[in-house]
């Protein structure tokens, strides 16, 4: 298993900052997510761990050697392309060992390389396939397998899964992250879907705009964002200015009292999940509760959304399991409530 470890890497392009100084370990043998919206330096971060982008400044290590200035065939890394980059002409065996030709494997060894490889993806029996007779996962599977028959030091994956159906997409998370421990794998995963990266990392990194906005465990950044930017691209749509008036007390500029439990002093916003609110029956009681009135609905299968109108001005949106939903209409008077322990407590500026 190989530690890799990013110091104050950046990347240019004339006068725009694609990535700013990014620092980040990626323990051994662990799945790391790169987090974030289309733009924000991600894929130029994977890249340069690849070699196919050339730092501008900075230092990348992978297993202590460093390897900032090495070119991609030195650094025994295996990507798997958010495109799938096969070639058409060539079988699935065939593209799955053209690492293997290149690197002058004897062919017994590489023949068995790849049977190997296939077998892991379960696609042995398709070995001498074009391309193009392939289904979409099927097209990623092979791809993946690629990367893997080179015994890479560390897995690299871009968006691996965006072209995937839904369906497709759940079978091939579950697989990739099997095969990565399986193999005990250092993997790194480039992914904009917030869901994605908490179910198959170990460690999410969220960036924004060139920049890591906060590390940690898919449950420290939920359940603990620590920016504005991290809280909103998680799914924190609720978020009222205000400020800390005393320990566990927060007002909003509205007027209104809302309890919190969080112990940052200075927080100007009070965030609270789409799904922490809950529906208050008549005489229930919550650290906090606020009435208001439905100005839309969302059916939207197990769960609904509904908007609620505040008197003081601002809305709040619950996300409701959708028998409780459905009780609904617009224009009703309804009690949300939300423990304290829900309340997070930010600054009111986007990084």
């Amino acid at each position: 298993m190989t530690e890799v470890v990013l110091d104050g890497v950046s990347k240019h392009y004339a006068e725009m900052v694609a990535v700013d100084r990014v620092s980040l370990r990626i323990p051994a043998g662990q799945f790391v997510a790169l987090l974030g919206p289309s733009g924000c330096g991600k894929t130029t971060t994977l890249r340069m761990v690849a070699g196919f982008v050339d730092a501008t400044q900075g230092r990348i290590t992978i297993g202590g050697r460093d390897v900032t200035q090495l070119p991609p065939w030195r650094r025994n890394t295996g990507l798997v392309f958010q495109n799938y980059a096969l070639f058409p002409h060539r079988t699935v065996a065939q593209n799955v060992g053209f690492g293997l030709q290149m690197r002058g494997i004897p062919r017994a060894e590489a023949a068995a390389r790849v049977a190997t490889a296939l077998q892991r993806v379960k696609l042995q029996e398709l070995a001498d396939r074009l391309p193009k007779q392939l289904s979409g996962g099927q097209q990623q599977r092979v791809a993946l397998a690629r990367a893997l028959v080179i015994e890479p030091d560390v897995l690299l994956l871009d968006e691996p899964l965006s072209n995937l159906d839904a369906r497709l997409r759940l079978e091939m998370r579950t697989e990739i992250r099997a095969l990565q421990r399986a193999l005990e794998l250092t993997a790194i995963f480039v992914t904009h879907d917030q869901e994605e990266a908490f179910a198959i990392a170990d460690i999410v990194a969220v960036m924004h705009r060139g920049q890591v906005e906060q590390v940690g465990t898919p449950a420290e950044i939920y359940e603990t964002p620590s920016t504005r930017f991290v809280a909103e691209f998680t799914g924190v749509h609720n978020l009222l200015p205000g400020r800390v008036t005393a320990p566990g007390r927060f007002e909003t500029t509205d007027g209104l009292g809302l309890a919190c439990t969080a112990s940052r002093p200075l927080g100007s916003l009070l965030g609270v999940r789409p799904e922490r609110l809950a529906l208050l029956p008549a005489g229930a009681t919550a650290d906090n509760a606020v009435a208001g009135q439905v100005v839309s609905l969302a059916y939207l299968g197990a769960v609904a959304e509904a908007e609620v109108q505040l008197p003081s001005g601002p809305r709040l949106l619950a996300r409701l399991p959708a028998h409780q939903a459905a009780v609904l209409a617009m224009g009703a008077t309804v009690t949300l409530g939300w423990p304290a322990s829900a309340s997070l407590l930010l600054e009111d500026a986007h990084g």
